[in-house]
This record gives structure tokens, sequence and C-alpha cells, in this order.
């Protein structure tokens, strides 16, 4: 349907293959492998605590050509699209104020499930044949209710908002 193709066309937030999720059972899956109903982690910002959380959906996009690498005082590293938020100790940030974020920058602590995390780079690249990224669509157990706060899960061990899903 048009709408689907328009959700799928919009979609900007995403990850390179072999991103590790966090899953509720603390095993690490690579993304790509991710299935609707599967159980991953997410964090409640106002509790300060992780849960569970389902997966709604696997976002694939293909052709996606920003490239940022961030890479983290904790050895930590994310492969993503420019666009994607993470959370950091002042709110999400996003390269590209993307949703109205301020700019994610080198120096920003960010949340990891150890703790805080600086950024220490910040490498962009234009891929010119274009790259498979993927991205989760996630939602509370308690279905019925979709709180944009906590829309996120652990990708690398990084706090990472699902996007606009």
């Amino acid at each position: 349907s048009s709408i689907t193709n328009y959700t799928w066309y919009i979609q900007k937030c995403c990850f390179i293959a072999d991103t590790l999720i966090l899953m509720s059972d603390n095993r690490y899956v690579p993304i790509q492998d991710i299935k609707e109903g599967n159980e991953v982690l997410s964090y409640d910002i106002d509790k300060n605590c992780f849960y569970p959380t389902i997966v709604k959906k696997l976002i694939i996009k293909e052709n996606i050509h920003t490239i940022a690498v961030i890479k983290f005082e904790n050895g930590k590293e994310l492969t993503m699209n420019e666009y994607h938020p993470i959370l950091t100790d002042r709110g999400w940030h996003s390269l590209t104020h993307y949703n109205n974020y301020d700019e994610l920058v080198i120096g920003d602590n960010c949340k990891t499930t150890l703790g805080w995390s600086k950024i220490i780079s910040i490498d962009k690249y234009n891929s010119e044949e274009g790259v498979k990224m993927y991205n989760l669509d996630v939602i509370n157990k308690d279905e019925n209710v979709d709180i944009e706060l906590n829309d996120n899960f652990i990708a690398n061990n990084i706090i990472v908002h699902n996007g606009y899903c």
C-alpha cells in the first residue's frame, strides 16, 4: 500500500548489519536476525531501569548513503545513518537535529548498559553504492501503550531511540 511505502521511505534511523541488540534474556543478537515478537531490553528514562519490550517490526532500509561511525571511550562503536538519536545525559541528541533534538557532538556523555561513556570521535562519510541498514520498532508489553519517551533499544550496549517508525 502507499502508506507502507511512505513509512518505508521516511524511515531514516538505522544501523548496519551485525549491530548487536541486547535481548530481554541478556543475549546479544545481530539486528538483522531480530524477529517480530522478540523481546529486547529498553530503558525507562523516568525510572532509570531496563525492562523488556516487544519488537513490533524489523525495519530494513536499502541504499542508505549518509553514514556515521561513532566511537566511545569505553571501546564501543556504532555505525549508523546520521539521523539516529542517542541518549545523552542531556536527553536525546542526533547528528542532524533529527526530531529537533540537540546536536550529537564529541564529548557527549551517552547512556550505556554499564553507566555513561563519552563520544571520542564522530566520522561521517557518504557511501556511493548505499548500504542496507536496519532498525527496530518496539512497543511496551502492555500493548496499547506506546510511550515516546521509552521508544528505545540497546545497540552495541548504547541506548538508542527507535527513531521514526
